[in-house]
Formats: C-alpha cells, structure tokens, sequence
C-alpha cells in the first residue's frame, strides 16, 4: 500500500488529554518553555510573536501584535521574511534578508529566543525551524503560547508596537544547513527510492495536512493544487501533536505521548514532513525532534509546490 493514515479516532495513543505543563521547563536542552520560566527571565531573552494563520481566515497578524502581545517582544512575519524571488508561499529567506532581520531587531547569534503564537504552535514551530535551519542554537517555545500567557495574569503591552531607540546591531552571521531542507526535486528522487524498493529504501515522508485533504476527497485551500498525497506518505496530521487546555490554550504534548502518536513509524530513519506550504509541516518537526528522532527535514514547498505540477505522481483514498 502506497498510503498510510495514522488517525487518532483510531488509537487510543494519541486521544486527546488534558495535560498541564510544569514551571520548570526552560531547560536549556528542551524545546519548550513555560510562561513562568519566561516571566522569570524576561530580561534575559528574545521574544518573538510569530502568529500566522491561512489566508481564508483573514487575520491580520501585525495589527493583533500592535492591540496586545507580550512585554518585549518583536513581531516575526512569516510572509515577510521570507524568500521574494518566488511565487511559493513564505520559502525560507536568503541567509542576507534573514540576517537583516535578526540585525534590525538586535539578535546576535548568542541570544537565547523564546517564540509564541496568539493560538496554537504553527507559527513559533516554523520559525523554531527557521533559526535552526540558520543555525541559532538556543530557541525555545512558549508552551500554552500567549493564551496561557494571558490567562495567568503576566505582563502584557497594549500600545503601538514602537522599535527601541538604542536597539542595538546583532551583527549577525548565518549559515543554511541544507540538511534540514528538502527541495521539489530531492523529494521526487526520495519517492523514486521509495517505488523501486517497496517503501523500504529512503526516507519516511510524514504528511501534516488533514485526513480529507491527504487523501483527496476535500480540496486544498490554495486553488490549482491536485488533491491526494505523496507516494508513500503518511498522514500525521499536525494537531495530533498537541493537546488543548480548558483554558483555550494548546500545549505541546510530552515526550513519551509524542512516542505514542509515532509508534507506528521508525524514527531511526531519515525523515521528511510535508504540509500544505511547510508551516504545519514545522509542527511535525519539533514534535519529531522532542520524540527522539534525529534526521529530520522539511519540504519547504510541501503540497503548494508538489500539488502544482501534473507531472508529480499522486495516490488518493480511491487509487490505494
């Protein structure tokens, strides 16, 4: 069988539960940081509101930054900082107009940053894996994000967003590691390997997008796309990664949950994700990562680049 769905109505691993998050998580080897360890040590980090949401939501992340964020920090624009020279939504930036924003905003390579979103992780998980691809080395997530920020009653900035006047220039230096980037045609040539040896040989392609759209029976929201899948794909689909609290806040579920949801999948192999554009496809690569996997890549197009071309080979739910 070419496809696979891991569903959660289907195994009890990964229903969802109610988990609350401890105050000591901000160790430096960890992912994620409470909202009690980033009061602590506000002065002490980089904050980054890296809100985004899909265009049929008609959002504006940047004005919502300027009504309320949290104490200190800056706003990232994943549709800002972004590749220019393409018609793909938001491709990961040149290492000169990514350095330009860590510069504009005094980041130096050193500085410990902590990123959230308004709601939920997509955003502060593709930036997570935006400075890692550049090679920062000291980036967390605020775990609960600014829901639970706010619901626990810690300083918040409700004034237009004003750039400070001493700010200073991080003069910062960066380097893409190619290995945690997948492109349009080293994925075609990962499903070649994969046709010729039965699934066994190349990488594991873990697809983030819904059910219904990773089979091709909902369309995608970006119009012109084909509907269906990947070759040897398997569907996680991104929210399964994390768990929502009674306080409307989503936390990142544990080590040993995110184990559960990937029980099915070798994690010693290499591992591609993918999504509609590669924003919930940086979801599957933090939640792999806490995991325990190691070689994990994003295809940075996903399905707006792949599901454009006639060419691409696509299985849906009926040609399984």
């Amino acid at each position: 069988m070419f496809s696979r769905l891991i569903s959660a109505t289907k195994k009890p691993s990964i229903i969802t539960k109610v988990k609350m998050f401890s105050s000591a998580t901000g160790a430096a080897n960890s992912r994620l940081c409470s909202p009690q360890f980033l009061s602590e040590n506000i002065n002490k980090v980089k904050v980054l509101d890296c809100s985004w949401y899909l265009p049929t939501f008609n959002r504006d992340t940047l004005a919502e930054f300027n009504q309320q964020r949290i104490k200190g920090s800056f706003f990232f624009g994943i549709d800002t900082v972004k590749d220019h020279s393409t018609d793909l939504p938001h491709m990961i930036p040149s290492e000169a107009e990514f350095n330009k924003y860590m510069d504009d905003h005094g980041i130096s390579n050193d500085d410990h940053i902590v990123l959230y979103d308004t709601f939920g992780f997509q955003g502060a998980c593709r930036v997570m894996w935006n400075l890692e691809t550049f090679g920062h080395k000291n980036v967390q997530i605020l775990n609960g994000g600014f829901q639970e920020w706010k619901k626990l009653g810690l300083p918040i900035e409700t004034t237009p967003f004003t750039p400070p006047s001493n700010k200073p220039s991080g003069n910062y230096s960066s380097k893409i590691d190619r290995s945690l980037v997948t492109s349009k045609s080293q994925i075609l040539d990962y499903i070649s390997q994969l046709n010729s040896s039965n699934g066994q040989n190349g990488p594991l392609i873990i697809d983030a997008r819904p059910a219904p759209r990773f089979n091709g029976v909902e369309a995608e929201p970006r119009p012109g796309l084909a509907m269906g899948h990947m070759p040897h794909a398997y569907n996680v689909p991104f929210p399964h990664v994390f768990t929502a609290q009674d306080s409307g806040a989503i936390v990142c579920k544990s080590k040993d949950e995110l184990a559960a949801v990937f029980k099915d999948l070798d994690l010693s192999r290499k591992i591609v994700t993918t999504c509609g554009s590669g924003i919930t496809a940086a979801c599957l690569y933090v939640a792999l990562k806490i995991a325990g996997a190691n070689d994990v890549s994003v295809y940075d197009g996903s399905w707006a680049e792949y599901g454009a071309d006639p060419a691409n080979p696509v299985i849906t739910s009926t040609s399984i």
